[in-house]
């Protein structure tokens, strides 16, 4: 049982470049992809060229994923892969190949954990409401912001986390659609069947909060307020909190979490760190322990 006065511990996570990562470059998915439908000779420095442009359009028009117009994640991103694709791609193949592309990066057939995330997230997990000597707080609660829509949820759930509670109200599955007026998509090549890629969830983290659901992006202190009031009520704890935020961009998640009045962590997965010297910087989370009772 935790002490009666031990102060309650919330750390939260980046998820995307800070949890897990793509398993292959995006490009180089999409042209696995493209040629699973015939498509050859796309070039993976032409296919991210073209990736990055169609996603600062998208971004400069439609900001958080199309929140503000109304649009659904899943029409933002078509919106993104036909941009990126239609220069490359035959005409009439497209919407088979964005409809695979959507659910390939809303599973683990997209994306993957870093090493060090499992053994972090399970020792967080044994002192969710235990206490021990050496352990400063009395609970723990974990859980992610991000800038990003409803697909991390069942990414997390296909790669062995789940989410107890999340602020989408709709599952992603619902949004995996293609205009029924489209031309019928070919069949694909003849191949191995695809493993089913959801799987049951081995650890769970208390809470994800989505800048699509909130309205807001890191580093909006908005998106953060969001998360503590997500925190007290899906543990509905007393007492004095300890609020801990650690991602792999300076300006969203190290200052946003800063300004918001949190302590900040930046991850630098490449090892480069910042020159700031008084910024608390971390490679992996190796040392989750005692970074968390630096920050105490």
């Amino acid at each position: 049982m935790p002490r009666p006065n031990a102060r309650n511990l919330l750390v939260t996570f980046d998820a995307f470049g800070t949890l897990f990562k793509p398993r292959l470059p995006v490009p180089l998915q999409y042209i696995a992809v493209a040629e699973e439908y015939g498509v050859t000779g796309l070039a993976e420095k032409q296919v991210n060229s073209s990736f990055k442009e169609a996603f600062a359009e998208g971004s400069k028009l439609f900001p958080n994923y199309g929140k503000s117009v109304g649009m659904r994640p899943a029409e933002w991103w078509e919106r993104i892969i036909r941009r990126t694709l239609e220069p490359l791609v035959p005409d009439g193949l497209t919407v088979s190949i964005i409809s695979d592309l959507i659910r390939r990066f809303s599973t683990s057939a997209g994306y993957e954990l870093y090493g060090d995330v499992i053994p972090c997230l399970e020792f967080l997990q044994h002192f969710r409401s235990r206490q021990a000597s050496f352990w400063p707080y009395g609970t723990v609660t974990v859980g992610i912001i991000t800038n990003s829509d409803s697909r991390v949820v069942p990414i997390l759930n296909s790669l062995s986390i789940g989410v107890r509670s999340s602020t989408s109200k709709t599952g992603w599955e619902e949004a995996l659609w293609i205009d029924p007026k489209e031309t019928p998509p070919p069949k694909r090549k003849p191949g191995r069947p695809r493993k089913k890629p959801l799987v049951e969830p081995k650890l769970e983290i208390d809470f994800v909060a989505l800048s699509y659901d909130v309205g807001v992006e890191k580093p909006h202190h908005k998106i953060f307020r969001e998360a503590e009031r997500m925190a007290k009520e899906c543990r509905n704890l007393e007492g004095p909190w300890t609020r801990i935020h650690l991602g792999d961009d300076v300006t969203k998640d190290y200052y946003g979490a800063k300004l918001a009045g949190w302590k900040a962590v930046l991850v630098c997965r490449d090892g480069n760190s910042p020159k700031n010297q008084g910024m608390v910087t971390v490679r992996d989370f190796r040392s989750i322990r005692q970074l968390c009772e630096l920050l105490l």
